[in-house]
């Protein structure tokens, strides 16, 4: 699986959106839904409100989007949800963009993600991930690191801070589950 592990805050979180949005991608929007059919989007009145909470994503175009997602029914709770690495292909993000913890501004830790290989619709068949949607995975990732701070790592992966969530921690905000001397290295730097 190719992953990239990032914070940001909401109007970093809010800016990569309207990113995507520029180049053409869409969002499809992972929740508990009535019936058989989710929620696609490219409009960021959709998207903004996810941000209040951790919210896991599908980000799609339609150079590489070719099959669609099929739903799972969970009978014994009466709701569909998504069923993952079927369809697609897709590239995944889940975040968590900022919360308040003990009265503390707290950023919490985001990816983006895709499978090097899923199924299609009906599990009959493995697909792999296109040059296309490997190609726009590439662009996300590069606007990560344009518009970032590679700060520490964390158990041998970089995490890199969004320029606008670094000027949060600067300012007193906290990272989800990093200590104070990592914060006071961030801070110092």
């Amino acid at each position: 699986m190719a992953e990239i592990n990032f914070c940001m805050n909401k109007k970093d979180t809010k800016s990569f959106f309207e990113y995507i949005i520029s180049i053409g991608g869409f969002v499809i929007i992972d929740d508990k839904y009535k019936s058989k059919s989710y929620i696609t989007t490219n409009k960021m009145e959709d998207i903004i409100p996810l941000m209040d909470k951790m919210f896991l994503v599908f980000i799609g175009h339609t150079s590489f989007f070719k099959e669609e997602l099929p739903m799972l029914n969970i009978k014994t709770k009466g709701f569909y949800v998504i069923q993952q690495k079927y369809g697609g292909p897709i590239i995944q993000f889940l975040g968590l963009a900022e919360f308040i913890n003990k009265e503390n501004k707290t950023l919490g830790y985001s990816n983006i993600s895709y499978y090097v290989s899923g199924y299609s619709k009906d599990g009959n068949c493995l697909i792999p991930a296109s040059k296309e949607l490997k190609d726009f995975y590439k662009k996300l990732v590069k606007y990560i690191k344009i518009n970032s701070k590679m700060c520490f790592q964390h158990y041998k992966r970089k995490i890199w801070l969004g320029n606008n969530a670094y000027k949060s921690v600067v300012s007193g905000a906290l990272l989800q589950n990093v200590t104070q001397e990592t914060l006071d290295i961030i801070r110092s730097t």
